[in-house]
């Protein structure tokens, strides 16, 4: 095993997940995903108009209300219940990876896991700080609170079919440990441009401060680095030591069906701004 005691966290779980299978059966995964991450990033989903729309300030407060309730049915309310199942489902190749290889899984995905909840590295006794306010879920909540959302009303909200869809691509998944993880990845890789231009139409179209807070975990920082490409990359992880040769077509049709789903999400959205926006609308 890899000497865990000078390098990070992160890398250290990554090369023992690397190493719990075959060399030859980690090159051939680890090809196949990163042509399907390719795949993926050329989907129509990733390069939708209503990106376009979003990051050049159409719509309306109204739509705006309508696309955070949805969404958060959709995907971004639940999420961490999903990276959470991950890491029970590890033990379903327990056969397979030894109980070493289920441990480096599972030691990745927890790093997915304190990120969401709040958690940040520390040099304090404890050895962490943040708290449980600053979870990501929270974050998105205290949002919605300044958008006039409460609680009540994201419980009560009567999601679209198209929301209601891409979340049982989530919830059909949840008990198959390399179909949930192939979701994870295939989102995680696919959402850089919406967190960007969700944030940016939320500047545009009310008063909420996405500098700080929920949008502003979710993009670029000074550096130029994303959250959500660290966990693309630990969920791909988790993917090539759980896949088998036998497997490889039926996770490139997943990958690909969830972009499909998620792409008639945003073309719901897209109308329903072309709708109500006050703007001229697209052609």
């Amino acid at each position: 095993m890899t000497n865990t005691l000078q390098i990070g966290a992160r890398t250290a779980a990554r090369n023992a997940v690397r190493e719990s299978i075959a060399d030859v059966q980690w090159q051939r995964n680890d090809t196949f995903t990163r042509e399907l991450s390719t795949e993926l990033q050329q989907h129509a989903f990733v390069q939708h108009p209503l990106i376009a729309a979003m990051n050049a300030g159409e719509g309306s407060l109204e739509w705006l209300r309508g696309f955070y309730l949805d969404t958060v049915h959709a995907v971004s309310g639940r999420f961490i219940d999903y990276v959470l199942q991950a890491v029970l489902n590890c033990a379903q190749i327990e056969d397979r990876i030894g109980r070493r290889g289920v441990t480096a899984a599972r030691f990745l995905l927890q790093i997915n896991v304190i990120d969401e909840l709040g958690f940040e590295p520390g040099a304090s006794v404890e050895g962490f700080i943040g708290n449980p306010g600053k979870a990501h879920v929270l974050q998105l909540y205290d949002v919605l609170e300044q958008l006039g959302i409460s609680e009540a009303m994201v419980r009560a909200h009567r999601a679209s079919s198209a929301a209601i869809h891409m979340a049982n691509v989530l919830e059909t998944n949840r008990n198959d440990h390399l179909r949930l993880a192939t979701v994870l990845a295939a989102y995680e890789s696919t959402l850089s441009p919406w967190s960007d231009c969700w944030a940016t139409a939320t500047r545009a179209l009310s008063t909420v401060d996405t500098g700080r807070g929920y949008h502003a975990i979710h993009v670029e920082d000074h550096d130029g680095h994303v959250v959500d490409d660290d966990h693309s990359e630990d969920s791909w992880h988790i993917v090539r030591q759980a896949l088998t040769l036998e497997r490889t077509e039926e996770v490139r049709h997943l990958a690909l069906h969830l972009m499909d789903t998620c792409q008639s999400y945003v073309d719901y959205q897209f109308r329903l701004l072309r709708t109500q926006s006050r703007s001229p609308v697209y052609a």
